[in-house]
């Protein structure tokens, strides 16, 4: 046990040099980044007035050796102006293998142990689940599967909605591309498809209740997922100093 301890010890030195060196040098350091940007419209009612606006969410996770960091993007008010502030973010960390991980932000006070399937399902995908398992459904529906640039678009034209939240189309994107990435939308679609489920459209058709003399217009749900790189981020590692600094003090 003691080996194994000392072993332990040494990778978490080890690891903060290289970010000592990361947050010191000025050449530049890449970094692996997947993103999930999230759209789902909002339907707003004023005066009479029908319209619809966007309500975007963006979550990020980058993986630096053993370690992953999930960014979220945290929306709030100025109390003085009233104008939402959406440059405020917040990180939670956790090693790879973990159940738990840590928030921290220079925002919030809080370093807080949470479950790592938890924060996913709680701050990513609540409320979206049912995208990715509405396709059980939809085996009597119009399917129509297109091919452009690599990318197989799966689209479903729904015949019998459930309820005014169900989409009247939905449309499925694919791409082998995407299928060296750990994180899934569906496991089980993927497995019946060549490529990786890396997106999901829901559009709403216009909707006209006569009884309530409402109209409301055409909207597009969107569920993404996009890889990329950056450089350089010391925001990032700082938060993964402190929490690195944190592990160390425990044992």
């Amino acid at each position: 046990m003691k080996s194994i301890q000392i072993i332990n010890i040494s990778s978490l030195y080890i690891l903060l040099f290289f970010l000592f060196v990361s947050l010191t040098s000025e050449q530049p350091i890449t970094i692996d980044k997947v993103t999930l940007e999230i759209n789902i419209p909002n339907v707003v009612f004023n005066k009479g007035k029908v319209s619809v606006s966007d309500n975007k969410k963006t979550f990020s996770i980058y993986t630096i050796n053993q370690y992953n960091i999930y960014e979220f993007q945290v929306y709030g008010t100025d109390s003085l102006s009233n104008v939402i502030n959406t440059s405020k973010k917040e990180y939670f960390i956790y090693k790879q293998g973990m159940r738990n991980g840590l928030f921290y932000s220079k925002y919030f006070p809080y370093r807080n142990q949470y479950n790592v399937d938890s924060v996913l399902k709680i701050r990513a995908f609540k409320g979206n689940e049912k995208l990715f398992e509405l396709v059980n459904n939809f085996a009597n529906d119009k399917r129509v599967n297109t091919l452009k640039d690599g990318v197989i678009e799966e689209t479903f034209i729904i015949k019998n909605k459930k309820d005014r939240t169900f989409p009247d189309t939905l449309i499925y994107s694919y791409s082998k591309k995407f299928n060296s990435l750990r994180y899934s939308f569906s496991e089980r679609i993927d497995k019946e498809h060549s490529g990786k489920l890396f997106k999901c459209r829901g559009v709403f058709n216009m909707q006209q209740y006569s009884g309530e003399n409402i109209t409301i217009p055409k909207r597009e749900l969107l569920v993404e997922i996009k890889k990329d790189t950056v450089t350089n981020n010391k925001e990032l590692f700082q938060n993964l100093d402190a929490f690195i600094q944190q592990k160390v003090n425990m044992h």
